[in-house]
């Protein structure tokens, strides 16, 4: 069974979404990768919130999944990004573009999805 977190994640206010989405997926997702290598997540998706049809109560601007073999490997994951210097490097990133006060993860289950197809 795989292991999924769920990250939401809010940018600087000083920042436009654009320039978070740029930030996010030309620097930090492969800085990300770089320090992680093989132990970077067997997928990992981010869902921006569009600004166009954004409701008020719409609070982050991207809603991202890291998927895992097991939770072991997120667990080598997590400390490889904590190993030696790394833990400083994605964190001065982080801070470039995130609001990290307000980021916040939590584990899900086994997704479940149903179709138009299915009746229940």
């Amino acid at each position: 069974m795989t292991f999924k977190a769920i990250v939401f994640v809010y940018r600087k206010p000083s920042i436009s979404l654009a320039q978070f989405k740029h930030h996010y997926e030309c620097s930090h997702v492969p800085l990300v990768q770089s320090l992680t290598g093989h132990l970077f997540p067997l997928a990992h998706t981010r869902r921006y919130i569009q600004e166009a049809d954004r409701p008020p109560t719409a609070q982050c601007d991207v809603v991202m999944e890291m998927t895992f073999g097991d939770r072991s490997a997120f667990e080598a994951f997590s400390a490889k990004l904590m190993q030696g210097d790394n833990g400083a490097e994605v964190a001065t990133d982080c801070e470039r573009f995130m609001d990290t006060a307000r980021t916040a993860m939590v584990v899900v289950e086994d997704i479940l999805e149903t179709t138009r197809e299915e009746r229940l």
